[in-house]
């Protein structure tokens, strides 16, 4: 079996048999730190063709080591937040605003309001990164 099949089977048994919960540790994200430090590369490449592939997984990157909050992570960020499907609309906001900093806030400034609730949510999360920025708070 290849890397990328067993990363997917085992974030598979994982995302369906337990749901992402804020404030608690998901399973998949040692799965996902352990693929990351056994073929970085790799991993990427499986997580960004594959980000919307478990409706949770997304909640669950932002949450990785500082370490990883890299460029590839960012551009995750900015794919769910494009999605068709809101659930992983909502997954970037909150992951954006968890890594927060320039980077974040000028991807949340390319979302396309939708008349849905989530477009309040951008606004809010936009002010409070600008005011974490104008505050010294975040890099």
């Amino acid at each position: 079996m290849q890397f990328a099949d067993k990363l997917a089977f085992r974030l598979e048994s994982l995302f369906n048999k337990i749901s992402w919960s804020s404030g608690f540790e998901h399973p998949g994200e040692s799965v996902i730190r352990e693929a990351l430090n056994e073929n970085e590369k790799a991993t990427v490449n499986w997580l960004k063709k594959n980000y919307d592939k478990f409706e949770d997984l997304i909640y669950c990157l932002p949450h990785l080591p500082k370490k990883y909050h890299k460029k590839w992570l960012f551009e995750i960020m900015k794919l769910g937040l494009k999605n068709k499907d809101l659930h992983i609309n909502d997954g970037a906001v909150r992951g954006l605003e968890i890594l927060g900093g320039r980077r974040a806030i000028k991807i949340l400034k390319t979302y396309v309001p939708d008349k849905s609730w989530l477009d309040e949510c951008v606004e809010i999360v936009i002010n409070n990164l600008e005011s974490d920025l104008s505050y010294g708070n975040s890099i």
